[in-house]
Formats: C-alpha cells, structure tokens, sequence
C-alpha cells in the first residue's frame, strides 16, 4: 500500500479533544485499520491530548497554543503524531512522592 498522510492542527482546549480523537478514528479508518487498532488509538490520543491541554500550557497562555496532530500509513503500520509547543516536563524535577501519603493528597 502506498503511505498516506493526513494532519490537522487544533487549539489547545478541552473543546477540541474529541475533535482530535475523531480526527484520528476517521484517518485510521480510511487507511485501512481494524475496528480495534481504531478503538486502541482513540484512547491513547484522548489521554495525550488531554494532558497536553491540562498539564502544557499556563491556563492564561491558551490563547496561541495549539496542538498538531498527525496519521500516516506506511507499508504496514499506521503512525500517530501529536506535537505541542508547550514547554517540557520532566517528571524526575519533581520529589519523589511519599508512599505514606494518602493517595487524594499526592
């Protein structure tokens, strides 16, 4: 099969998750994918894009910030990107969390 591409860039909001998610589930679809890749990459990209708009960008600084999504086939597989311009994260800045601590307070 030949490779197939299809992108698109959505605002960094929680109203346009679904959109993403969507988008994905329609381009995976018409490349050929099974119900089941389909549904697998629907939750993936909800989490992912979810994060982005939670964790990414300072609730002021939405205004320009924007999440770019793409789905492309090759020979055999179908590739999912998501990129933001948020600024990293990295999760080993933070503490350790205690163990002792109750869960809702970590």
């Amino acid at each position: 099969m030949a490779s197939s591409k299809s992108a698109i860039r959505i605002p960094a909001t929680m109203e346009q998750v679904r959109q993403a998610v969507l988008f994905v589930a329609t381009a995976a679809q018409r490349m050929g994918m099974g119900d089941d890749g389909i549904h697998q990459l629907q939750i993936a990209v909800e989490e992912l894009v979810t994060n982005i708009v939670e964790h990414g960008y300072p609730p002021q600084d939405t205004a320009f910030a924007f999440i770019d999504v793409e789905v492309r086939r090759d020979d055999t597989q179908v590739i999912v990107t998501i990129a933001d311009d948020a600024p990293p994260y990295n999760p080993l800045d933070n503490p350790e969390p205690d163990p002792e601590t109750p869960l809702e307070k970590r």
